[in-house]
């Protein structure tokens, strides 16, 4: 996991500055540098730290992590389905993770495709709020990543489709200002 903390998530510049110290009472104390402490970093951060420490000390293990993608930037959300697929092969440990990231699941969507994990390695449920169920639909449902990378359904409204209902809206605005 050294390449997660030091190359791709760039948390610390070499595993020797990693430092944990007890502070009686108090809890512990986090040094990502001699200089910087977890405390002074982005709460994104101080949420993946974790994870990629869990995932190297207990193989063979089951997580459920509750939105990781949280504070985190688009493309780190999308860097973590890479580190999850990793832990996944290397340290034999299965992921539940509940998400709204379209980066993380457009990534795994991606990485099925590309042949780099296959179709069984994932499974996504999907959740309708209890008062928005359509007639006829359950309130959860799954929904697979087919070989080609595309999806066996379509998540509910408001999920993939918002940032195109946003960029239509806009379109359109636009347009009724120039006539």
């Amino acid at each position: 996991m050294q390449k997660w903390l030091i190359d791709e998530f760039k948390i610390i510049s070499n595993i020797e500055d990693l430092q944990f110290n007890l502070i009686e009472g108090y809890g512990m104390s986090i040094k990502l540098s001699k200089e910087k402490s977890l405390y002074q970093v982005g709460y994104g951060v101080t949420q993946l730290l974790p994870i990629i420490l869990q995932i190297a000390l207990f193989e063979n293990s089951v997580f459920i992590i509750e939105e990781p993608e949280a504070n985190l930037h688009p493309a780190l959300q999308s860097k973590m389905a890479d580190m999850f697929m990793e832990a996944i092969q290397k340290f034999n440990i299965q992921l539940i993770v509940e998400t709204h990231s379209e980066y993380l699941i457009r990534k795994l969507q991606y990485l099925t495709a590309k042949k780099e994990i296959s179709t069984e390695d994932t499974q996504i449920y999907y959740f309708y709020p209890p008062e928005e169920v359509p007639e006829g639909e359950n309130q959860i449902y799954p929904i697979n990543i087919l070989e080609d990378g595309s999806l066996s359904k379509n998540f509910g409204k408001g999920f993939f489709d918002e940032a195109g209902n946003l960029d239509l809206l806009l379109y359109q605005m636009t347009q009724s200002r120039k006539n």
